[in-house]
């Protein structure tokens, strides 16, 4: 295990949870506070009406308009879904350039890249994410993210001259990322990220018979192992987290995990009717996906409180940097409040059995996408790739 992790827990669902706990305790400042009277308003108010249909909807298969051609192939999909799920801090920007969100953006650009008449780029393999990374152009056919535009020359304007997009900066993480993630699967001799996977639960299910030998798997379920693999193979995709300091001026590492998490939970929920290995035992035990829509709905809901001069930046559209005390507690705090909710909603009179799953869902897919949540204001971070 790398010493550069800074893993205070082998479980990285607990090191999600205790340090945005910490946070949530050991705050410097009141941007953010939760409230536990907002937390049971929301579960009776939002959460206990629709528990059934949450429970039925969070875990059923987001349909697709097409077939994909074996297990492995739509393993791929859902991997690479997961890894490029950032962008937000884009949002205005996409919707005003290609109206659509960077949620649709990454979905149309995978669709896209899967009905390519070149098999090399819709087999979702390593030899696509090149491809498609190569040149602005490629990115652009795929994903319709310009790096270009045309603009008014400065002294002639009838005359038209290219200049560079404020998409640009997307498009380059989105290079970026594809291309450092086929260089290391490359490196660890997978073609696919179905390949690599398969390789990780191999290793999980090999080493588990002899827990007491390897550290690495000791008192962790599969998808505990696969994100903490997922994190030390790619942490420029995937290693979500950052150095906070609190109220004493101790500095310590908040972890979030968005996309790894996110990623496993997507071959579970879609793969594991038709192939056991995808089945993860432990995938309860995550934590939400956390991004920008999580912490703009559930302070929406009174769940989470803000100050005003945290308000007002966010109603201005003023970046967050990511990693910056305010940006650490807006996502570490939703994660705290979602941990809450759910042990208030588990516990008496409630009794609801819901899980992370359940709730991320609700949170982003249901009520998150109700209008009057839509068109709250959420922070915006466009300096990272987390999310």
């Amino acid at each position: 295990m790398s010493s550069s992790t800074d893993w205070t827990s082998l479980n990285p669902f607990e090191r999600v949870k205790s340090s945005c706990k910490r946070v949530a305790t050991e705050s410097t400042t009141t941007h953010v506070t939760f409230s536990s009277e907002g937390a049971t308003k929301f579960i009776e108010q939002y959460l206990l009406p629709n528990l059934q249909s949450i429970k039925e909807k969070a875990c059923k298969k987001a349909s697709l308009p097409f077939q994909f051609d074996s297990v492995d192939h739509e393993a791929n999909y859902r991997c690479l879904y997961g890894l490029l799920q950032f962008g937000s801090g884009f949002r205005r920007l996409l919707h005003e350039k290609i109206s659509k969100g960077a949620c649709e953006t990454i979905e149309r650009g995978l669709i896209n890249c899967f009905l390519s008449e070149d098999i090399t780029i819709s087999s979702l393999g390593v030899d696509m994410m090149d491809k498609v990374s190569d040149n602005y152009f490629a990115l652009e056919q795929h994903f319709q993210v310009p790096a270009k535009e045309e603009a008014p020359h400065d002294k002639y304007p009838l005359i038209k001259v290219q200049k560079d997009s404020p998409l640009k900066p997307f498009a380059e993480n989105l290079r970026m990322v594809l291309s450092e993630t086929s260089r290391k699967l490359r490196e660890r001799a997978s073609d696919s990220f179905a390949t690599f996977i398969r390789k990780l639960i191999a290793e999980y299910e090999r080493k588990k018979q002899h827990e007491e030998k390897y550290s690495e798997v000791r008192g962790i379920g599969k998808a505990a192992f696969v994100v903490n693999e997922l994190v030390k193979a790619f942490p420029s995709a995937l290693d979500d987290s950052a150095q906070y300091e609190n109220a004493n001026h101790e500095k310590f590492k908040v972890f979030l995990y968005k996309k790894a998490q996110l990623i496993v939970a997507e071959l579970h929920i879609h793969l594991h009717e038709e192939d056991p290995t995808f089945f993860f035992p432990d995938i309860h035990e995550m934590t939400i996906f956390v991004d920008n829509v999580i912490p703009a709905t559930l302070i929406k809901a009174g769940v989470l409180e803000i100050d005003e001069e945290m308000k007002l930046k966010i109603h201005d559209g003023k970046p967050f940097k990511y990693g910056s005390p305010a940006e650490v507690e807006l996502r570490a705090l939703a994660v705290h409040a979602s941990e809450e909710i759910i042990r208030i909603a588990n516990s008496e009179p409630y009794n609801a059995d819901i899980n992370s799953l359940h709730l991320d869902y609700y949170l982003w897919g249901e009520l998150g996408k109700q209008e009057e949540f839509r068109k709250f204001e959420r922070h915006s971070t466009p300096d990272t790739v987390f999310y």
